[in-house]
């Protein structure tokens, strides 16, 4: 059985000089994808757009069930798996080149 929940990454977008937006990993979320809204709501009940189409500094990515780690990673609980994934994308800067 799926777990009703999803995890997202939040990113935080930054532009700079080469006119290359940025987008640092800051937290990962758990909660549900809208569709009829296209938002992601974290169990909170903050709505997030994705990065891509937020006009704003914040946007979920990087969407996914938790289920689909415990496939890979059987032996770990729930709250260390998340850890390691957004630790694993922490490493990373994600660009777009807006031209």
């Amino acid at each position: 059985m799926k777990n009703k929940y999803e995890t997202a990454v939040i990113f935080k977008k930054k532009q700079d000089a080469n006119n290359n937006i940025e987008f640092v990993p800051i937290n990962i979320i758990k909660g549900m994808y809208d569709d009829n809204k296209k938002t992601f709501i974290s169990t909170d009940g903050t709505n997030y757009y994705h990065i891509l189409e937020n006009p704003e500094n914040y946007g979920f990515g990087y969407r996914n069930y938790i289920d689909n780690y415990k496939n890979k990673y059987p032996l770990l609980n729930n709250e260390i798996l998340t850890k390691i994934i957004f630790l694993t994308l922490k490493r990373n800067i994600f660009t777009y080149n807006i031209d």
